[in-house]
């Protein structure tokens, strides 16, 4: 037996399911909805509070700085360290994203492949 998460696209829910690790590929329904849900592969991360936090820090290379901007982003995200090549260090993925909502930057959403199965 194994640990899946899933969230639905529709209306937000995320579970948990546990279930046979040959049942991997069989998709789950929303106890909400009734629709299909999309496995959710990075949500298998530890959650602390319900904020779901990085195995290990994540030092983004597309978010990186100048120099001359370190002392202005320390000022408005104190919280988010900065590493000696001048890259955010995230530690959750709220953080994360909040970051990227507060600066402007957009998250491209990953490319689902959805699978179709039938419903029991």
């Amino acid at each position: 037996m194994a640990i899946y998460s899933y969230v639905c696209d529709n209306c937000g829910k995320d579970e948990m399911v546990v279930k046979p690790m040959s049942q991997y590929d069989r998709l789950e329904t929303c106890p909400i909805c009734d629709k299909f849900m999309r496995r959710d592969i990075v949500a298998d991360a530890p959650r602390v509070h319900g904020n779901r936090f990085y195995e290990k820090p994540l030092h983004s290379d597309s978010l990186a700085i100048a120099k001359s901007q370190v002392a202005e982003h320390r000022r408005h995200w104190p919280d988010i360290g900065i590493d000696s090549e001048f890259r955010p260090v995230f530690t959750g993925f709220k953080q994360h994203d909040d970051y990227l909502k507060d600066t402007g930057f957009a998250k491209n959403k990953q490319k689902v492949r959805h699978v179709f199965a039938k419903k029991k």
